[in-house]
């Protein structure tokens, strides 16, 4: 049955107005007070949706502080992404990682300013290709600690992996799992950013890893830190 509904959300905001959409089967199109449209829907996950009604991109959605429906990087949890005391989550997976070879799973970028906050990620990595496809799996938690003063250089620290466990088919090859942060790019007094790595291992000639990341940001201050895939 087709939607057609306004309501006013927390904080006196003027509200949305949704309508069922035809750019995606059971998707719903939301339109708010600016006149600003999105597409939503659950995809074959369960994962509730959102997409810009110009470009039809999937993306993550979060709300705003007075309920609005705002474009964002991930579920934010809390507000909007940098928004001061925020929290936002991204789920990624990334593929085709070489062996024994750092590679970037999440992008971090830290304006010029006063900025403290904290990205928690739990890793799931496993052998991706060949014969030997899938036989190992392991998983970690780790933490990284981010500080910033304004016209300084931002400071971002790995915390040693917590929760390392691993799962091996019988006669498997053992994977191993490493996580770091990469220097610090940008001057000090403009826009700062780093990423942080994945390094997966396994003896043999496995070449194609895949690690998948679920990210937690914590941000204290306004206009403050912020992260996406890389």
């Amino acid at each position: 049955m087709p939607l057609s509904k306004s309501t006013r959300p927390r904080g006196g905001s003027t509200g949305f107005h949704g309508e069922r959409g035809a750019a995606s089967p059971a998707s719903w199109q939301l339109r708010d007070s600016a006149g600003n449209h999105w597409y939503l829907w659950f995809d074959t996950n369960g994962a509730l949706r959102q997409a810009d009604a110009a470009t039809f991109e999937a993306a993550a959605f979060n709300f705003n502080t007075g309920g609005d429906l705002v474009a964002g990087v991930g579920g934010a949890q809390s507000g909007v992404a940098g928004q001061a005391t925020q929290a936002s989550q991204i789920l990624t997976k990334k593929t085709g990682i070489a062996n024994n070879t750092a590679t970037a799973v999440i992008a971090v970028t830290v304006p010029n300013g006063n900025h403290a906050a904290s990205i928690k990620v739990r890793l799931l990595g496993t052998l991706g290709a060949g014969a030997d496809t899938f036989e190992s799996s392991r998983v970690a938690e780790g933490l990284v600690v981010i500080a910033r003063q304004t016209g300084a250089n931002a400071v971002a620290v790995a915390a040693a992996l917590d929760l390392v466990q691993i799962a091996t088919v019988a006669g498997g090859g053992t994977l191993t799992l490493a996580y770091a942060v990469s220097a610090i790019a940008g001057a000090v007094g403009a826009v700062n950013t780093f990423n942080i790595t994945v390094t997966l291992v396994v003896t043999g000639t496995i070449t194609d890893h895949q690690c998948v990341v679920l990210a937690e940001l914590i941000n204290a201050e306004a206009s403050g830190v912020t992260m996406a895939a890389a």
